[in-house]
C-alpha cells in the first residue's frame, strides 16, 4: 500500500461529459480520496441532460458545469472545447487551483488553451483512445466482428475520418503537453506509446483507484433470492451477468451468438441479466433482433442500468459476470468490482481483462474471440462442481486486494 500523503490546496477534475462510465467511476473514487486528505475539489464538466445521473454520487465537491445537450459528435467536441474553456474563465478568476486533472481530449484542450491555466501543473487521465473508440463503432458496426472496412462512403466517410483525426491529434497534443500521463494497465501505458509516440518517461501505470466505499452492503441469502425473483430468475438456473454499456467494442454480440450455441448444446438451465447505457442506438436494434432471431427471450434479461449499490448487490447474487469486450479494454473496471465481491469472471483475452485475470486464474481466460470458444468456456464453468466455484470466487477477493490502491494515483498528484 501506499504511504499516506497529506495535502492541502484547490484542486481540479475535468471531464468532457458527466454521465456513467468508467472515468467518471474512477473520478469519484479520487475525489472521495482528495476530500480525505485534505484537498479543495472543484469539478468542471459538460452535461447533456437537466439532471444528470452522477451528478448525487460527487459529495463535497463544487460542481461546474455547460450544457452540451442536442450536439452532434462534432458539434459536440467544439462545444467540450468552448464549454471548459470559457467555464475555467470563470473558475480560474475566483479560485487559485495547484492543480489540474484532466480525463478526456475536449475539455483538455479548452482547459490548456486558457491563458489562466497556464503554469499550473496539470495531470492526464488515459481512459482510452477516443479515435479508435469511435472506430470500432463503424469497424464492428450491426455486430459483424468480422467487418474490418467502414460502413460509410463517400462525404460521410470523409467527415467521420476527419473527426477521427481531429480526436487524435487533441488527445496526442494534451497528453505531450501534460506534465505526467497516467494509466491503470500495462495495455493502456503500450497504447500511448505506439499509438500517440508519448515518451515512456511521462507515462506512470497505478492500480485501479478504488477502495470500495459500499463494500459494506453485504446480502443474505433471503435478499439474494429477492433480488434474482425480481428479474424473474427461478431455482436451479445458472445466472450470468454483463454490467457493460452496450456498444460494438464490448462484444455483446458475440455472448448472443454463444447463447445460441449454448441453447442447442446444453441441457443445464441458465439465464443471462445485461445491464447497461445504449451507447449506440443501431447496435442495440441488431442485438434486439438476434434475441429474436436465435428465440432467446427467456435466457436474455435487458435490465434497466443500476446504482452502484445495487450493482454490487447483484455482483453477490449471480453466479458468474461475463466480460465480452473484443477491442480497447484500457482497464476492466467491472472486472475488479466482480471480483471483489468474490464474482468469477470470464473474459475474452484481451486488454485489462488479461492483465487481470491472468493474476487469477488462466483458465477464466477465453484465448481467441470467437462464439464458439466463449461458449465452451461458460461450459466449462458450468460444469464445475460447487466446491471449485467457490474455490475461484475465495481466489478473486483475494487477489484484488493487490489489483487497487485509493491512495497511490493521489501521491503522483
Amino acid at each position: 500500500m501506499s504511504k499516506k500523503v497529506c495535502r492541502s490546496g484547490n484542486i481540479l477534475i475535468v471531464l468532457d461529459i458527466l454521465e456513467r462510465g468508467g472515468a467518471t467511476r474512477l473520478n469519484q473514487e479520487i475525489i472521495s480520496t482528495l476530500n480525505d486528505m485534505g484537498w479543495k475539489v472543484s469539478v468542471l464538466s459538460g452535461v447533456v441532460q437537466d439532471e444528470n445521473p452522477p451528478f448525487k454520487e460527487f459529495n463535497d465537491v463544487s460542481l461546474h458545469h455547460y450544457d452540451v445537450r442536442g450536439s452532434s459528435k462534432f458539434w459536440l467536441l467544439i462545444k467540450t472545447i468552448f464549454g471548459s474553456f470559457i467555464g475555467y474563465f470563470k473558475l480560474g478568476l475566483d479560485i487559485r487551483f495547484s492543480r489540474i486533472i484532466l480525463n478526456l481530449p475536449g475539455s483538455s484542450l479548452g482547459i490548456m488553451l486558457n491563458p489562466l491555466s497556464w503554469g499550473i501543473k496539470k495531470i492526464y487521465l488515459f481512459h482510452g483512445a477516443t479515435d479508435l473508440e469511435e472506430m470500432s463503432l463503424k469497424k464492428y458496426d450491426h455486430g459483424d466482428i468480422d467487418k474490418k472496412t467502414l460502413s460509410l462512403t463517400g462525404f460521410g466517410r470523409l467527415k467521420f475520418l476527419f473527426r477521427i483525426r481531429l480526436n487524435f491529434l487533441i488527445q496526442k497534443f494534451v497528453m505531450k503537453m501534460s506534465s505526467k500521463v497516467i494509466v491503470f494497465s500495462e495495455y493502456s501505458k503500450k497504447l500511448v506509446i505506439r499509438h500517440f509516440g508519448i515518451n515512456s518517461s511521462k507515462i506512470r501505470k497505478v492500480k485501479a483507484p478504488l477502495s470500495f466505499s459500499l463494500s459494506s452492503n453485504r446480502i443474505s441469502l433471503q435478499k439474494k433470492k429477492e433480488i434474482l425473483e425480481s428479474y424473474n430468475v427461478g431455482s436451479g438456473n445458472h445466472i450470468f451477468l454483463i454490467p457493460s454499456r452496450l456498444e460494438p467494442r464490448k462484444g455483446i454480440h458475440v455472448f448472443l451468438e454463444a447463447l445460441r450455441y449454448l441453447k442447442k448444446k446444453y441441457k443445464l438451465k441458465f439465464v443471462s441479466i445485461l445491464t447497461g447505457d445504449v451507447y449506440d442506438n443501431s447496435y442495440w436494434d441488431s442485438l434486439l433482433k438476434k434475441c429474436k432471431q436465435y428465440k432467446l427471450g427467456r435466457l436474455v434479461n435487458f435490465a434497466d442500468v443500476l446504482e452502484r449499490c445495487d450493482l454490487y448487490e447483484l455482483y453477490q447474487s449471480v453466479d458468474c459476470v461475463i466480460m465480452p469486450s473484443i477491442d480497447l479494454e484500457t482497464l476492466g473496471l467491472v472486472t475488479i468490482e466482480s471480483m471483489f465481491f468474490g464474482c468469477p469472471v470470464i473474459g475474452f483475452s484481451t486488454g485489462g481483462t488479461k492483465e487481470i485475470l491472468s493474476k487469477v486464474d488462466n483458465r477464466l481466460l477465453v484465448k481467441k474471440v470467437s462464439p464458439i470458444n466463449l461458449a465452451s468456456k461458460i461450459m466449462w464453468f458450468m460444469e464445475l462442481k460447487q466446491s471449485e466455484k467457490n474455490k475461484l470466487a475465495k481466489k478473486c477477493s483475494e487477489k484484488v486486494v493487490n489489483l487497487v490502491d485509493s491512495k497511490e494515483i493521489i501521491n503522483l498528484f
